[in-house]
């Protein structure tokens, strides 16, 4: 009788798990077979494998108990099976998904958010800058007694002011500015207090309300 070797060979690694897949190609059905005659016919199998293979040894036999032994030990934990998991885990994991993607799609609302925000923030300085060029013109014309070129000046800046205020911005001329404006147009009376709605008589220029005297 033939002695087999201690270990299991490489090519007798293949040669098992070929035996095992082509074993499961057509499994028997039902709950009577018994686990040595599943393995009688992995070792057949096996055997077959092994007679039609050139590098092996003569006179090697492998009892089915053996290869069970191998096939369970040493290749069965290298194959790397995904584990069915629980409901309660399936659910957990579910979860977790869902909570990815709300994240995700907050971080977009933010994103969208912020950029339309920062637009907003450049466009409030390019209304800035526009006021302070229609100012700084301003007060050139005033230095020449240039009436109607101010009031032009002035009328520009308010048609900023009130873009800007209906823009949710904090733009405009400071209170002394205002004051100064109104050195040239005696026809506007300052108002302490912002207008009812539906008044056409009254402006905003900046911090201070005027009055369109007639």
């Amino acid at each position: 009788m033939a002695t087999p070797p201690k270990n299991f060979t490489p090519i007798e690694d293949v040669m098992l798990c070929r035996a095992y897949v082509n074993a499961t190609l057509n499994p028997i059905t039902g709950t009577d077979q018994k686990m040595e005659v599943f393995w009688r016919g992995i070792k057949g199998k096996f055997d077959e494998l092994y007679a039609e293979a050139d590098e092996v040894q003569e006179g090697v036999a492998r009892a089915p108990e053996a290869l069970m032994n191998r096939y369970m030990r040493k290749i069965q934990p290298e194959i790397k099976i995904p584990r069915p998991i629980g409901q309660k885990a399936a659910k957990r994991k579910a979860q977790e998904e869902i909570s990815v993607a709300r994240s995700q799609k907050t971080r977009t609302a933010s994103m969208v958010q912020m950029t339309a925000i920062h637009e907003r923030l450049a466009k409030s300085m390019e209304d800035n800058n526009q006021i302070d060029i229609r100012y700084k013109e301003f007060q050139m014309l005033k230095e020449i007694n240039d009436v109607e070129g101010s009031r032009k000046c002035i009328e520009e800046i308010q048609q900023l002011q009130a873009y800007g205020a209906s823009s949710c911005y904090s733009t405009g001329l400071d209170r002394w500015q205002c004051w100064q404006c109104l050195g040239l147009l005696p026809n506007l009376l300052v108002v302490a207090l912002p207008p009812l709605q539906g008044t056409h008589q009254v402006k905003r220029m900046g911090h201070i309300w005027l009055w369109d005297l007639p």
